[in-house]
């Protein structure tokens, strides 16, 4: 393409979309339009440039990360959305749309415009729903056929003002949204309204074509914002919901094998085991309060017990510690960090000579901890000067200071770990909700939240309003590739469940019963294991 040619063409996408680019960018985009071969390859580059930018303004900085995440995931939407670091060496970069806007760190979000973070799961529920039918169900057959024929909201709409189309079967993937005067579903063509029918609760993930007349199949908490697949059949331009449901997931490498996602994540993980097949473990403690002397030396005094240990293999490579770091009035930046130093220092005072030198001390804060972004997520205890300074006056420890949450490749394992409030706004969101409400016996569980965690293939996948997340850092929330466990270290009391071959835990409160997590990077039929001080602790307790 000749250099002119390429420079309107990208000066008039530019102007279409109302974006500015960096003249170096810009000069770098064009030498890069030139070598394609065809004119839709070139629009191609440049549109995802363009709507992958994270404002109205793009930057050298935007552009280059726009190319990492290009260059390293392919051209493949479902590959990746962005390029993120939780270690600070790389700004965050996000696909988002105009209608998002920052306002004292609160995402917020129009009516009027679906955001691509929305888009980009239900593109996933789309293709993972095709290609679970397409691999489970015999070629030809009556649901492989009916699954296969996937509508969008504004082509019900169509079918609405057809004569004789009111009672044809139809499925549409899209977000909820639970308005108390009516349940609806969006996706980024249009939105319906659903009509529900007596509702039959099962949390089971399934696929059916056999309904009942005068019911809803519900597999999954139907709450504000829920990704989820609909069948039904419409009625005077609304759906009527025969079922509401996400597809199957086997297990983790199977639903990465599926869905082309088992790939290495677009965003970079902190820290990961270099030999995969060793008995290396770490732990994961939430709610040890460090202004309690008590609490502190029973943490102290176990570790000792594992640092007297005469083989490396018995020494935990990782302590996680999800705060609190410092609580009540005494809550600040310098309070925190004034007690890590004491923890710190005592760490030393006792000696833990093969601690010292196996492991890595992991500080992440709790939802009572302080934090750079304040209530909003991802929080993070302390600036790129501060943990430098601790470094260098504590140099015989190894430290990392990540945001919360954060992604750990750890051998055969992939781990994503996150102090947000995840239990408690999950319990609100259920109690919240128009449809959970009208069902008898309903009552949030830890297995219910960790199986709509995984169905949902997000980690957080609540509305915004319920916890302020940092504009731009959506993908932190992706799910994809599936990991092989969730730690949440938010819960009050130790818990496990499985939720399609990925465990769910919670390390519970240190401070209260003294229990803590467990994780091993070697794959065993028991990644995660809960224990409590001086006790291992029976699953069926829990």
């Amino acid at each position: 393409m000749d250099p002119n040619v390429a420079m309107r063409f990208v000066q008039d996408k530019l102007t279409l979309y109302r974006k500015r680019m960096d003249v170096s960018a810009i000069k770098d985009l064009i030498s890069r339009i030139r070598v394609l071969k065809t004119p839709e390859d070139a629009e191609d580059l440049v549109m995802r440039v363009i709507l992958c930018s994270t404002g109205a303004m793009i930057t050298s900085d935007i552009y280059a990360n726009i190319v990492t995440a290009l260059e390293s995931q392919g051209s493949d939407i479902f590959k990746a959305s962005a390029i993120l670091s939780l270690g600070n060496t790389t700004p965050f970069y996000s696909v988002h749309e105009d209608h998002l806007i920052l306002t004292s760190g609160v995402q917020k979000h129009t009516r009027e415009t679906i955001s691509n973070t929305i888009k980009l799961r239900i593109a996933f529920l789309q293709r993972h729903l095709l290609q679970y039918v397409n691999t489970t169900f015999p070629i030809g057959s009556k649901d492989a056929l009916f699954a296969s024929c996937l509508n969008s909201c504004k082509h019900l709409s169509s079918l609405a003002l057809l004569e004789g189309n009111n009672s044809s079967c139809v499925l549409v993937a899209g977000v909820l949204h639970d308005t108390h005067d009516a349940l609806q579903l969006e996706d980024e063509t249009a939105l319906v309204t659903l009509l529900l029918d007596k509702i039959k609760y099962n949390n089971i993930q399934n696929f059916d074509t056999f309904f009942l007349e005068n019911q809803t199949q519900v597999s999954l908490p139907l709450l504000n914002q829920a990704v989820v697949a609909v069948v039904g059949s419409v009625e005077g331009g609304k759906l009527r919901a025969n079922a509401i449901f996400t597809p199957l997931i086997e297990t983790p490498e199977s639903f990465n094998a599926l869905m082309g996602t088992d790939k290495t994540p677009a965003y970079k993980s902190i820290f990961s085991t270099v030999h995969t097949n060793t008995p290396e473990f770490g732990l994961v403690f939430s709610q040890v309060f460090f202004s309690d002397s008590r609490c502190v030396n029973d943490l102290l005094l176990m570790l000792k017990e594992y640092d007297r240990n005469t083989e490396s293999k018995h020494i935990p490579s990782h302590i996680i510690i999800f705060g609190v770091f410092c609580e009540g009035r005494q809550s600040s930046p310098s309070n925190a960090l004034l007690n890590i130093k004491k923890f710190l220092d005592a760490l030393i005072t006792e000696q833990l000579t093969k601690m010292t030198e196996h492991t890595l001390f992991v500080f992440a804060p709790h939802k009572a901890d302080p934090s750079l972004t304040g209530d909003v997520y991802p929080r993070q205890l302390f600036s790129k000067k501060t943990v430098d300074t601790l470094r260098t006056d504590y140099q015989t420890l190894k430290l990392s200071f990540p945001t919360t949450p954060f992604h750990l490749a750890y051998g055969h394992q992939t781990l994503v770990l996150s102090s947000m409030p995840h239990e408690e706004v999950f319990l609100n969101l259920t109690k919240d909700s128009t449809v959970m409400t009208e069902i008898e016996e309903y009552y949030a569980t830890h297995e219910e939240l960790a199986n709509f965690i995984v169905a949902q293939k997000n980690l957080f996948p609540f509305p915004h309003s319920t916890a302020p997340w940092l504009w731009g850092a959506d993908p932190l929330l992706n799910l994809l590739p599936l990991p092989n466990s969730i730690i949440l270290a938010d819960g009050a009391f130790a818990r496990c469940s499985v939720a399609s071959g990925v465990t769910v835990a919670s390390p519970g409160s240190f401070y209260t019963d003294r229990t803590y997590v467990v994780f091993h990077a070697a794959k065993t039929n028991s990644p995660i294991d809960i224990l409590q001080l001086s006790k291992q602790m029976d699953s069926a307790e829990l």
